[in-house]
């Protein structure tokens, strides 16, 4: 974790690569650094191995009936109280929600979320999203 004015450092856990890559396009910057993980197995080594500011994870990473994204919140939570994580699902559900809050998590995002909403969110969590590599704005603040 980070005080103010340091990088701040997020895992994102997802299968799709493609999902992993959009949020780090999206993330990353010279006061993010991000991190990414395929699944539960590869998130548990990046918890291991240090503290994030905020973890985004997927809820069903290796099958329909599989819900390792709780578990990536509840491992999180256990390790790390300070860390903010966030399950992004294409599969919520009020249940969902409210077991992932149950676990400790800060909030549920819809994966058809708009990216402008992902970037507010993000910054509402204390992340510096919108800002190029350079430490410069984007135009708009958003990319």
């Amino acid at each position: 974790m980070t005080g103010p004015g340091l990088r701040r450092s997020v895992l994102i856990v997802d299968d799709e690569e493609s999902v992993r890559q959009g949020l780090t396009s999206i993330l990353e910057s010279e006061q993010v650094e991000v991190k990414t993980a395929a699944g539960l197995r590869e998130a548990e080594r990046f918890l291991r191995a240090g503290c994030f500011d905020l973890i985004v994870t997927d809820l069903r990473m290796s099958g329909p009936f599989c819900f390792e994204g709780l578990e990536v919140i509840w491992r999180a939570r256990e390790r790390s109280p300070a860390t903010q994580v966030v399950l992004f699902t294409a599969y919520g559900t009020r249940e969902v929600a409210e077991a992932a809050r149950r676990l400790g998590a800060a909030d549920c995002w819809s994966k058809s979320m708009p990216i402008s909403e992902i970037v507010e969110r993000c910054r509402a969590l204390g992340i510096p999203v919108g800002a190029k590599r350079d430490g410069s704005p984007f135009p708009g603040g958003v990319r």
